[in-house]
């Protein structure tokens, strides 16, 4: 309805880690309008976290699709479950218990978060969840539904001319998101524990893509050159795509877990952002970003 909403990793109860999904909209991507949050962690299935995911229309209504996450409080074991928020109106937030998805497959550690879903040429549907190999390796898990309620783990996201290069490329990859720019696809995702090298990899986790040739019936992506950064620098991580209208408009997150302690407007009450919205385009195999058109209504002069 002419209205951009935009869901984020929220910590009202800071210091504590407890994750809400805050909640914001604008009509014009420059002013913004909070809102009362969208999922709250007042379940079994999310009592220590609310974490990221992505949403879906689905006929007459929404779906807001996130990870679970739960910690024994006595031993730490922890859980994650794919979890399912509907909506008709965008105001009202319905929970669905139990989770969709309850726990990870053979193969697989309880870091399995980050679910990407949407609708297949075929009319299936299929979630990209970023995941950890019980080796400690990254990897990006598919599943297929016909019905958004019952899925099938089809395998894992696979390079089959990339020579190994992500066979370990870091300990967890997050935030998949998978791309369409016309003949070239592209996979975003965060890599963590990939070593810095010289000028690159500065962050202490990345963030950046691979552009080819995806194939979801294959389950692979044949490569157009290597894995880039998104963004160099020290605080870019998490980026989210919404495609609208013909653009793919990403907002990142201006911060970065696990050091809180670099954050000085920890004293003002607050800690960290998300970046402008950007338009991204492919050109040659690689990404540009330049900042919606909208923003051009902030300029008071040239």
């Amino acid at each position: 309805g002419g209205t951009y909403h935009a869901f984020f990793q929220y910590t009202p109860e800071h210091p504590r880690k407890l994750v809400y999904w805050g909640h914001a909209t604008s009509r014009d991507l420059t002013r913004w309008d909070y809102h009362a949050p969208a999922i709250l962690p007042d379940t079994h299935q999310d009592a220590n976290g609310a974490y990221s995911g992505t949403a879906i229309e689905v006929g007459d209504h929404e779906e807001l699709w996130y990870t679970g996450n739960y910690k024994d409080p006595e031993t730490g074991e922890r859980e994650a479950t794919q979890c399912v928020v509907t909506t008709a109106d965008m105001v009202h937030f319905d929970k669905q218990v139990p989770p969709i998805i309850g726990r990870q497959p053979e193969g697989y550690t309880a870091h399995f978060r980050d679910p990407q879903v949407w609708r297949d040429v075929d009319g299936s549907y299929r979630m990209l969840l970023g995941v950890q190999r019980e080796n400690l390796t990254g990897a990006a898990l598919l599943y297929r539904s016909s019905d958004l309620r019952t899925w099938e783990c089809e395998g894992e996201m696979t390079f089959p001319d990339a020579d190994g290069a992500f066979d370990a490329f870091g300990y967890m990859w997050e935030c998949p998101n998978l791309l369409s720019f016309g003949d070239y696809d592209v996979l975003l995702f965060c890599p963590q524990g990939v070593p810095a090298r010289a000028y690159d990899r500065q962050n202490l986790y990345q963030s950046g893509y691979i552009a080819g040739h995806a194939s979801m019936d294959a389950m692979e992506m044949l490569m157009h050159g290597r894995f880039k950064e998104l963004d160099h620098g020290f605080d870019f991580y998490a980026p989210q795509v919404v495609t609208h209208e013909g653009r793919h408009i990403l907002i990142g997150w201006m911060g970065m877990p696990d050091r809180e302690d670099d954050y000085p407007t920890r004293a003002e009450g607050w800690m960290h952002s998300l970046t402008l919205p950007r338009v991204l385009t492919l050109r040659q195999g690689h990404i540009f970003s330049e900042p919606v058109h909208e923003l051009k209504a902030l300029r008071h002069r040239e």
